[in-house]
């Protein structure tokens, strides 16, 4: 990857009339001095190099540094000092404490933040430019070989610990061959990024333009945060062919579309759109295409896909060109039975479920059932995958794969025509709106706001196909005691969406044996969706009802 990265250049877009361009021989000018740098200040090969800071050119020149001396990278959340920020410095230290880096590339904001221990490896961006100016570039060789470890990419755990997937320079480029195979990527591409750099696909937009060599515009997240119309606005500027984004952003936009009317708006020009990172839904998908097809928006353009950090970013695409496949099933047999049974379109009860495309070169996917039994045709089950670009193990951990290779991926899933769908999962990770959130501490949350023992609540999520979005549910267990002021619904949401960064859609007090558990006391998540998904079913209103001694509240207004 290091021998291929940047020769076209790129450009930062911090607002709609703020451009910084650097060409590619600047950019290698900048990432050679860095590499000296780092080389002066005692770094080697197998150093993890951490970076936390706000999209710039001086993140990507250190990236390209790194990997020139055989170095790994690791991006961080950098907002940790914001008012609406999705970590806590708890966790912030809890992941430099993973990583253990031999150099933080940061900014005076996150200083606060930043234990003790790590004051001598701070570089801050403030300062880059003086410390780099007097340092002669490094042009010595490429150092990087297949098996040095390039990527350190966080991700959140479901106990809420921070987990790293390690991703070697050989996975690196796997999946990006991969990508580019499939989506037929060129050098004569543009790509727009708005994405966080420590976000899986903000990063495979960038290791993506630089593997076809490809025209890079990045948006720094807070100017995107800011005025979210800018990312369509520079695809149009600068005539972007390629853009990713999370599913509910193309649903934000929708929202947007009136902002556009009557602007010079023209979107003929983007061929490729990957929606992923969280559950796609067809309605979702169309209701953005029809916004924006008066701007020359393609039917084709956008594609669900499926992916994530454990096969570095892409695990199954659609190939472009042609709009996605769509399967209508029957809504009950699947999320009671997991029997994939065919519905007619539109039917009462039937869900449509959109194609991710087949599984990328170099990666296998299958499904298997609990006992680890392949599952026939029509039964849905296990997602797993191997493969050249699939983990081998988490930083600091054990292998995680099974003994033929494979990677469970907590998702549950089906395949169709060699195509993947994606219809729930087993893992306890909550993920909405692109937000991940441990279940372990939205229940934490809640037993400290109201003073209940551990135990008391249980937070987890379901796909709910008739309004098309995951929806968070959170089951208290009712005291006498009970602070009746901290314990209503709308407190807990607030409370909730404060320090874990999602919102929560309803509010279920019970008693408790009502939520199941195992003989350690586990809590049984797995067994609560279907419990809820059977009440659903049994009666529309039956899942919402309130149990003796209890009341719900239902939250999607709050």
């Amino acid at each position: 990857m290091a021998k291929r990265q940047a020769k076209t250049g790129m450009t930062i877009r911090a607002s709609a009339s703020h451009d910084q361009f650097l060409a590619g021989d600047e950019l290698w000018q900048l990432a050679g001095r860095y590499r000296a740098g780092f080389l002066q200040r005692g770094l080697q090969r197998g150093d993890i190099v951490a970076i936390a800071q706000p999209t710039c050119a001086e993140s990507m020149a250190a990236v390209i540094a790194a990997w020139s001396e055989g170095m790994a990278i690791s991006f961080l959340p950098h907002d940790i000092a914001a008012s609406n920020s999705r970590i806590t410095p708890e966790q912030f230290t809890q992941m430099l404490a993973l990583l253990e880096p031999a150099l933080l590339l940061t900014s005076r904001a996150v200083v606060p933040h930043i234990p003790g221990g790590l004051a001598e490896k701070i570089l801050l961006q403030e300062e880059l430019s003086d410390w780099a100016a007097g340092i002669p570039p490094q042009s010595g060789p490429i150092k990087t070989s297949a098996g040095d470890l390039a990527v350190l990419q966080l991700t959140s755990g479901s106990t809420g610990q921070p987990k790293a997937v390690e991703i070697t320079q050989h996975m690196l480029s796997a999946n990006c061959d991969a990508i580019a195979s499939r989506v037929g990527a060129n050098r004569q591409d543009i790509m727009v990024s708005w994405l966080p750099l420590h976000h899986d696909m903000g990063l495979s937009a960038i290791t993506l333009a630089w593997w076809v060599d490809a025209q890079l515009i990045l948006i720094p997240t807070a100017s995107y945060a800011r005025r979210p119309t800018i990312w369509l606005e520079t695809i149009s500027n600068f005539r972007a062919t390629l853009s990713p984004a999370p599913a509910s952003a193309y649903t934000l936009m929708t929202r947007f579309a009136d902002a556009f009317t009557n602007r010079a708006l023209a979107l003929d020009s983007w061929r490729y759109a990957w929606a992923g990172a969280e559950p796609v839904h067809d309605k979702h998908v169309q209701d953005f295409i029809r916004a924006f097809s008066r701007y020359g928006l393609s039917p084709s353009t956008v594609q669900p896909a499926y992916g994530m950090a454990e096969t570095v970013v892409a695990t199954s695409l659609n190939r472009p060109g042609k709009p996605y496949a769509i399967c209508w099933v029957d809504r009950a047999k699947l999320e009671l039975a997991g029997e994939v049974q065919a519905a007619s379109a539109g039917a009462p009860d039937a869900i449509a479920l959109v194609s991710n495309g087949k599984a990328v070169d170099g990666v296998q996917i299958a499904v298997f059932d609990d006992a680890g039994n392949p599952c026939p045709t029509g039964r849905s089950g296990r997602l797993c995958i191997r493969g050249s670009s699939v983990i081998h193990r988490y930083h600091k951990q054990p292998v995680c794969l099974d003994q033929d290779g494979w990677f469970d991926t907590g998702d549950i899933g089906f395949l169709h025509n060699d195509e993947a769908y994606v219809c729930g999962r087993v893992k306890d990770l909550i993920t909405r709106s692109g937000v991940n959130a441990s279940p372990y501490q939205i229940e934490w949350v809640v037993e400290e706001l109201l003073a209940l023992r551990p135990g008391s609540a249980a937070a987890f999520s379901y796909l709910d196909f008739s309004s098309h979005q995951e929806r968070v549910v959170v089951l208290v267990v009712h005291t006498p005691s009970m602070d009746k002021e901290a314990a209503t619904s709308s407190r807990i949401a607030v409370e909730v969406s404060k320090r874990c960064g999602i919102q929560i859609d309803l509010v279920q007090y019970v008693t408790h044996s009502q939520i199941p558990k195992t003989t350690s006391g586990k809590i049984k998540r797995q067994q609560l969706r279907q419990q809820f998904a059977q009440a659903r079913h049994s009666s529309p209103a039956a899942a919402l009802q309130p149990q003796p001694h209890s009341n719900a509240e239902d939250l999607s207004s709050v």
